[in-house]
């Protein structure tokens, strides 16, 4: 773990301590957030802008269950689908079909 890692109280707190003279492309950062220690990242910056929370833990985080697919119809050019899904932190699924948004 980095000497910079934190954890911090808060995404304002990280920004004024770490001044952007010491922040690099994948400097991680721990804040906390309803108790719990949530991993920031600078991924494409070194801007105040440019610290994100990190993919990864959003996805484990939701604990996504694997959706399980409970109609599938397929025909040329098409493909519809009905998928079912859970997620213990909520969150959102976007089912695309041909490329346009169906359902969120």
């Amino acid at each position: 773990m980095d000497y910079w890692y934190g954890p911090y109280n808060s995404l304002a707190d990280v920004l004024s301590v770490i001044p952007k003279a010491l922040r690099g492309l994948g400097l991680t950062v721990g804040v906390i957030e309803g108790g719990e220690v949530v991993e920031y990242q600078w991924k494409k910056g070194i801007e105040d802008s440019n610290l994100e929370k990190k993919i990864e833990d959003i996805i484990s985080s939701a604990q996504l269950i694997v959706p399980s697919v409970l109609n599938y119809v397929e025909s040329p050019g098409t493909i519809d689908f009905t998928v079912q899904y859970s997620s213990k932190a909520g969150g959102r699924i976007t089912i695309y079909r041909n490329g346009s948004e169906i359902d969120h």
